[in-house]
């Protein structure tokens, strides 16, 4: 019967991609977007990434979307709307924007030009935007510059392990679904490139920060978090990398200057390289406005694509080294070699050559106690420094020594310079 009416048929039909779950955490720092007003807005990134969310949502009818902002205080979601936050926003409309418009009953008239998954995005997305910069205190940016990332981070993994466990409890035929989160696998295990089964998702952040110094702790606590669900993170940073020097009226001609140089974060960078993501670094524009015109190609070519089709595609990896320029004369960009930094524990700045406690893992500075105290201050253990951090014990040199220490040799008779033992002969010595 399943042949003759056509069950059989139907069920093959059901057959499809898995679903995709985009995760988008966009910097909304003023103070790092009036940076970069020259060459692109954030009202102008912002419609970039609504098309890039809207061919996301059109490869799958399954798939789905999120979006974060991390702020200068705190992290907080763009789309979809937090339930205490539905009184602010009638049905996701936006009273007085363009779109749909609230009726007298309080219902949205949906527009009929809009597919309508594409007009809830856009309308939620904008309205909670809007919101986050009219209660953004002037005061709260004068004191810091920072960019909550590691928290917008951790609320996308939690998302994504909430609706990976719902994805996979739905279709479950177990009476009793088991609700643990399991991380995307593939058809055959014995062959890594079958198909993937499962919730594929994926985090991609837009990044116009330069150092994230002071979140180092909880921002690798997220990457291995990531690498451990394998959800692999993506990072297109819009930060230009740039030196500027300023002379301070010195005389001396080395102390007289200051030398100031902005580059993309390091650590996003090994985020990216740990979980198996994409990083893309776009480089300044060479007239203004040309970046806005490259982003969404960009975005399009690059992040668009999920973990199954990137298994076709040639994608660039964060350790390689490449450029691309793009016809209309606007920007060029490409991937950068990984940056390896560190961040010490105590003062929360990069170092290039620190102490690592052989139990925690923390890092140190020379600047802190840890060296001449012994104890690392994370875990109380008492480290074995050896020698490290004393100064050399310096030997006063001895009676007739040369230049740098070395003791004279005796000179012969014959003008040649012997040791003071004579080498035996022949039969001397042996009885």
């Amino acid at each position: 019967m399943n042949a003759i009416d056509g069950t059989d048929r139907l069920e093959a039909s059901a057959e499809g991609p898995p679903p995709a779950l985009l995760v988008i955490v966009l910097e909304t720092n003023p103070y790092a977007w009036v940076i970069l007003r020259e060459t692109i807005s954030l009202l102008d990134a912002v419609s970039n990434i609504l098309v890039f969310i809207n061919a996301h949502l059109a490869f799958n009818n399954s798939n789905m979307v999120a979006v974060i902002a991390g702020h200068t205080d705190r992290a907080t979601w763009l789309y979809p709307t937090p339930s205490g936050s539905q009184e602010n926003i009638p049905n996701g409309s936006t009273s007085g924007q363009e779109g749909d418009k609230p009726t007298s009953n309080g219902n949205t008239a949906q527009n009929s030009n809009k597919y309508k998954p594409f007009a809830e995005v856009e309308q939620e997305l904008m309205a909670n935007l809007r919101s986050l910069m009219s209660a953004t205190d002037p005061a709260a940016l004068e004191s810091t510059t920072n960019t909550m990332i590691a928290g917008a981070l951790s609320s996308a993994l939690a998302y994504i392990s909430k609706t990976a466990e719902a994805h996979n409890a739905t279709r479950s035929t177990d009476p009793n679904p088991s609700y643990a989160y399991d991380a995307p696998t593939t058809a055959d295990p014995n062959d890594p490139n079958s198909a993937l089964l499962g919730l594929q998702s994926r985090i991609l952040v837009l990044s116009v920060s330069t150092s994230l110094a002071e979140q180092y702790i909880p921002l690798m606590n997220a990457i291995f978090a990531a690498q451990r669900l394998r959800v692999p993170i993506d990072v297109l940073s819009l930060t230009p990398s740039s030196t500027t020097t300023t002379s301070t009226g010195s005389s001396s001609s080395t102390n007289g200057t200051t030398t100031t140089t902005t580059a993309p974060s390091a650590f996003l960078q090994q985020a990216a390289d740990a979980t198996a993501g994409v990083f893309y670094a776009a480089r300044p524009p060479r007239r203004p406005g040309a970046q806005l015109l490259t982003l969404l190609p960009t975005l399009l070519t690059l992040f668009l694509p999920d973990q199954t089709a990137r298994r076709a595609l040639l994608m660039p990896s964060a350790s390689a080294s490449s450029s691309s320029a793009d016809t209309n004369g606007g920007s060029s960009g490409g991937s950068t070699a990984i940056n390896f930094q560190a961040a010490c524990f105590c003062h929360r700045r990069t170092v290039t050559v620190g102490y690592v406690c052989s139990i925690c893992l923390s890092i140190f500075c020379g600047e802190c106690g840890v060296v001449t105290e012994g104890v690392c201050w994370t875990c109380g253990t008492r480290l074995r420094l050896g020698r490290y951090g004393r100064e050399p014990k310096v030997m006063p040199a001895e009676k007739g020594a040369g230049p740098g220490g070395a003791r004279r040799k005796k000179r012969r008779g014959d003008g040649q310079v012997g040791s003071g033992v004579a080498t035996p002969r022949g039969g001397e010595g042996m009885g």
